[in-house]
C-alpha cells in the first residue's frame, strides 16, 4: 500500500532525527531585540540576499516564525512540513510532493495549519519566490455577501492564494438573487485556470472520514479537482491552544 504524505513526513523525522536547524530555540535578549528591529521589509531583504536554500530555511525559523508566533510549540512533525513547503517555494524537487500542486493541510483546530501557511505566505513574499497570500474562507464569503460580488473581478479569482478553513464557510451566498456556493465555485475556477492554490481544512478528502468528509459539502467534481490541485498533508498533532 502506498504511504500517505503524512506518513512519509513522519518517516523523515525517524530517518533524520530532529531538524536542529529549524527547531525552536529561545532567543537571548540581544537576539530578540535584533529580530524586533528587522520588522522593516527592506532590512529583511538585505539580510537574506544571496542566501542558499539551507540558510534561508534556518532564517525562516529564527527570524520569521518567532516574530509572528513567539509562543508556538513546533514539533518535529511541523518542522518537516515547513522544510518540505520551503523546498516547494525554492522549486527543489522532492519525491514527497508534486511541485505543480499547492498544499492542503488537514487537521483539527489548534494543530498549526493556519500558522504554517501564514508564515510560509509571509516568507514567500519576502524572498519573492512563488508568492501567495491568505484568503480566509468564511470572511471571503461574508465579504461577497455584503458587496453582492458577482465574482467576475474578485481578487481571489486570480493570482496565488491559500484558502484557509475550506469547508468552514456556511452554505450558499445570495448574490443578486442567485444562490452561489462561493468557495466551491472558487476552487473550480482556480482549477480550470491552472492557478496555484493552497488551503487548510478541519475536514478531509477521505470518504472514510465520516461526518468530516468534504464530499458532504462540495460536489464530487470539486473533490476530484481538489485531489488534483493539492499535496495533502494531515496534521495529527495535539491542539497547542489547550496546553
Amino acid at each position: 500500500m502506498t504511504k500517505s504524505l503524512g506518513d512519509r513526513v513522519r518517516d523523515m523525522i525517524h530517518q533524520s532525527g530532529s531538524d536542529t536547524e529549524l527547531m525552536w530555540v529561545p532567543a537571548t535578549p540581544a537576539e530578540a531585540a535584533r529580530r524586533k528591529a528587522l520588522d522593516d521589509r527592506d532590512q529583511i531583504l538585505q539580510e537574506i540576499r544571496g542566501m542558499t536554500f539551507e540558510q534561508s530555511k534556518s532564517y525562516l525559523m529564527r527570524d520569521i516564525i518567532l516574530r509572528k508566533y513567539p509562543h508556538y510549540e513546533f514539533t518535529p512533525y511541523h518542522t518537516n512540513i515547513l522544510r518540505l513547503i520551503t523546498k516547494w517555494i525554492w522549486r527543489i524537487e522532492d519525491p514527497m510532493m508534486d511541485l505543480a500542486k499547492g498544499f492542503l493541510l488537514i487537521g483539527a483546530p489548534g494543530t498549526g495549519k493556519t500558522a504554517i501557511m501564514e508564515m510560509i505566505s509571509i516568507w514567500s513574499q519576502i524572498i519573492e519566490r512563488r508568492r501567495f497570500k491568505m484568503c480566509y474562507a468564511k470572511l471571503a464569503c461574508d465579504e461577497a455577501r455584503k458587496q453582492k460580488d458577482t465574482q467576475v473581478d474578485n481578487q481571489y479569482y486570480r493570482g496565488s492564494w491559500c484558502i484557509d478553513e475550506i469547508g468552514h464557510e456556511q452554505g450558499e451566498n445570495n448574490v443578486w438573487g442567485n444562490k452561489v456556493a462561493y468557495i466551491s465555485d472558487l476552487l473550480e475556477h482556480r482549477y480550470q485556470r491552472g492557478l496555484i492554490t493552497h488551503g487548510t481544512s478541519n475536514k478531509d478528502l477521505d470518504p472514510d472520514s465520516g461526518s468530516d468528509y468534504l464530499g458532504l459539502i462540495y460536489p464530487a467534481r470539486v473533490i476530484s479537482r481538489m485531489h488534483a490541485m493539492f499535496n495533502v498533508i494531515p496534521l495529527n498533532v495535539d491542539d497547542w491552544r489547550k496546553k
